[in-house]
């Protein structure tokens, strides 16, 4: 039996009273995002009831050929203390399925992902990859055992926490629930605050990490063609970006960043067109079809840009 530091739930458990969790002592807390492309229908009452604890962590349980698209769209961003985790024990999954979603969520968050497998998830293959444990990501052992028999499975590699069971009781929780015990704090501290966020002057978005558009943002020249406003044309990256943040707050992922844009993302850039077109013809119509799609971020890419000389 280990010792009860924190638990892991989804939507199994149901609704959990995250007073009498944390009432238990647990400041270790894991809670699943996503399952493939779906959504936990618990996953915002879990992610409010988890706020104030020390470790807090969302999963994704992945499949073979999936990505991390469903799960930064569950998310939108990660406030400090929270985390993410690949949960990696599908049957079939590879090596290079669990670094394309840990590139694509380290990118966006700014910070080390915790992952969860065992000792014979894919032959053994995940719980090996020096590629995927790199030093830096805390390495979360599934094994239900007893502890010697655990740490004997987890040679040479150990673990910065181990879950022991998945039948255990807490307080605050209905059912049965995965227990874990950490013994690393620290590896969990680091992938619950962001590593390298965004500069303060300029707006965040969930795709800034992953397309690296403003250190460009006053470099690059527009590549859209002819019929576009002169501020529209020297800030190219900048409306490649705006496209990026009003596809995410519409629900959306960009199908391809640089060329190709998405309703309503297309009507998006065409408005930021006229909101650069000097004569202002356009503006009042730019800024109602905003108004009817964007989201908080977007608004503050629209006042960034509106204060860049034109």
């Amino acid at each position: 039996m280990g010792r009860p530091d924190g638990i892991d739930v989804s939507a199994y458990q149901g609704v959990i009273d995250w007073n009498a969790v944390k009432a238990s002592g647990k400041q270790w807390l894991a809670a699943r995002a996503t399952v493939g492309s779906r959504r936990d229908t618990f996953l915002s009452a879990n992610r409010a009831g988890m706020a104030g604890v020390r470790t807090r962590l969302f999963y994704d349980f992945l499949y073979p050929g999936h990505d991390a698209s469903a799960f930064i769209a569950s998310l939108g961003r990660l406030e400090p203390g929270e985390g993410a985790m690949l949960d990696a024990e599908a049957s079939g999954i590879s090596v290079a399925d669990c670094l394309r979603w840990l590139g694509q969520v380290e990118a966006w968050s700014g910070r080390p992902a915790a992952v969860y497998t065992g000792a014979y998830v894919s032959g053994g293959t995940i719980w090996r990859s020096g590629a995927i444990f790199n030093g830096q990501r805390p390495r979360i052992f599934a094994a239900y055992t007893d502890q010697p028999n655990a740490a004997r499975i987890a040679t040479p590699y150990g673990w910065d926490a181990w879950q022991y069971t998945s039948t255990q009781a807490c307080p605050g929780v209905r059912t049965l629930c995965d227990h874990d015990q950490v013994d690393v704090w620290q590896r969990f501290d680091a992938c619950c605050q962001p590593v390298s966020p965004p500069p303060n002057q300029f707006p965040y978005d969930p795709w800034h990490h992953q397309y690296g558009l403003w250190p460009a943002a006053n470099k690059e020249p527009l590549t859209l063609g002819t019929g576009y406003a002169p501020g529209t044309q020297r800030l190219q990256p900048m409306v490649t970006y705006f496209h990026h943040v009003a596809a995410f707050e519409a629900g959306q992922s960009p199908a391809n960043p640089y060329s190709v844009f998405q309703a309503p993302s297309q009507t998006i850039v065409r408005n930021l067109n006229a909101f650069f077109n000097r004569d202002g013809k356009n503006q009042a119509q730019a800024i109602e079809a905003w108004a009817g799609v964007c989201g908080a971020e977007t608004w503050r890419v629209i006042d960034f840009l509106a204060s860049r000389p034109r």
